[in-house]
């Protein structure tokens, strides 16, 4: 998703598809990495709308951590 820099519709679902390409041994976009660093709190969480200013939850900050 170009305008969003996100893999797939919205920002919960990118985790999943690095974890798949990386598997897959394809290769992931350097922009993917950019958008999970801007969607990052400043309590190091992240959630499932990649909104910096919303509240972590463990889920989506898991699943980031997973991917990075």
């Amino acid at each position: 998703n170009d305008a969003d820099g996100i893999y797939g519709g919205v920002f919960w679902e990118s985790p999943f598809v690095v974890m798949a390409l990386i598997a897959a041994g394809e290769e992931v976009e350097a922009g993917a990495v950019d958008t999970f660093a801007a969607a990052q709190r400043d309590d190091g969480s992240w959630n499932s709308s990649g909104d910096p200013s919303g509240t972590g939850d463990a889920w989506t900050t898991a699943w980031v951590v997973q991917a990075l």
